[in-house]
């Protein structure tokens, strides 16, 4: 079996894969970085825990977003609900 099989023939899907490779990269390297860049700016620890905070809002919203999305969502659906709107096994 070659390296370039199944998925990975298409480029779409290369590409794809490499743009998540560098977005999980990116947000693995800021969760260190900004800290320091507090403790860098002068701010003490407690200013980065509220740096760090902050930072956890839209991921935690975005988290209650896709669990309980509001009645109507066009994402998931206008019936609400995410299983009405994935494809069924046959």
């Amino acid at each position: 079996m070659g390296l370039l099989d199944g998925s990975l023939q298409s480029q779409n899907f290369r590409l794809l894969q490499a743009r998540n490779v560098i977005s999980v990269a990116g947000t693995a390297v800021a969760i260190v970085a900004i800290p320091f860049a507090v403790l860098a700016i002068g701010g003490p620890a407690s200013d980065v825990g509220v740096v760090q905070a902050a930072d956890l809002v839209p991921m935690a919203g975005s988290c209650c977003w896709v669990a309980w999305p509001p009645a109507g969502c066009p994402v998931i659906g206008s019936c609400g609900r995410l299983d009405m709107c994935l494809p069924r096994a046959r």
